[in-house]
């Protein structure tokens, strides 16, 4: 499939103004990486398409009724054992999950796209190729965010990019007519695998803990806008904490409003514990 995704891109070289809406370049024209103020606007309206009704329009429902697996990269992933019957799940990751070579053997879906500075694994993202397809979110309400990976760098990278917004009231099940709910890599892949139609969920190594920190790492950090490393300490890490499992509340609100049917477990978890279903091992 990665190759029919490559085959995509190519024929998807498209430009988008800043009110969301997107056209096709005219032949020998591509984003610069560099500078992505609009060169091409659309004349004919009911040409274009949004950016995310390019990206999404062929995996709806692509997994009706399948079961799917999403790899986080907290520190618990570690402490997973492999659920048995698995291989036949859709299996996703992100971000820093395919530091581990037998996660990302497995992967029919990555999704990644936050920052220039996540140094332990951007520099394997662009070789890297899962079984179907990678997406990055580039975008945040109709521009490019710059803190994320512009449009030029998915297409070299054969990733698929599309629009995020921080403001889930914004979104809807329908991803090909509004942004996907960002704020967090698990919660845009995990609208995407809804979108493609599963029916049950497990959720492994997504903490919401220490700040952030990673199983490949030992301190908990982040990465300024100017790429300097700075230490979380304890009470930051409380607050980071404390705010992000509030909006999974809220995430978990949405998805039983829109998605009734669907069971979600998560594995081992530790912040994330009592918002869905818990399985430790």
């Amino acid at each position: 499939m990665i190759e029919q995704v490559k085959k995509w891109l190519l024929k998807h070289e498209f430009h988008c103004g800043t009110n969301g809406s997107c056209c096709n370049l005219p032949s020998g024209h591509r984003f610069s990486p560099v500078n992505e103020t609009p060169s091409f606007s659309c004349k004919h309206k009911h040409k274009c398409n949004t950016i995310n009704e390019i990206a999404f329009k062929k995996f709806k429902n692509i997994h009706k009724g399948e079961t799917a697996i999403i790899y986080a990269s907290g520190p618990s992933l570690n402490n997973y054992k492999t659920i048995y019957g698995s291989k036949k799940f859709i299996h996703a990751g992100v971000n820093g999950v395919i530091k581990r070579d037998d996660l990302a053997k497995k992967l029919h879906y990555y999704f990644y796209g936050d920052g220039k500075h996540q140094d332990a694994y951007l520099e394997i993202t662009e070789e890297y190729q899962p079984k179907n397809a990678k997406f990055v979110h580039s975008y945040r309400d109709a521009k490019h965010y710059l803190q994320h990976i512009n449009p030029s760098e998915a297409s070299t990278a054969g990733a698929i990019p599309y629009e995020d917004t921080l403001r889930l009231e914004d979104t809807s099940p329908d991803i090909t007519k509004s942004p996907v709910k960002g704020g967090g890599v698990t919660f845009r892949a995990i609208q995407i695998l809804l979108f493609m139609g599963i029916s049950k969920l497990y959720i492994v190594g997504n903490d919401i803990s220490k700040g952030g920190l990673r199983f490949y790492e030992s301190e908990a950090h982040y990465h300024d806008s100017k790429g300097k490393i700075t230490k979380i300490t304890s009470e930051s890490e409380t607050k980071v904490a404390q705010k992000v499992y509030e909006e999974w509340v809220e995430f978990k609100s949405y998805i039983s409003e829109n998605y009734p049917e669907v069971e979600i477990i998560s594995i081992n978890p530790v912040h994330l514990k009592g918002v869905f279903k818990d399985k430790f091992q």
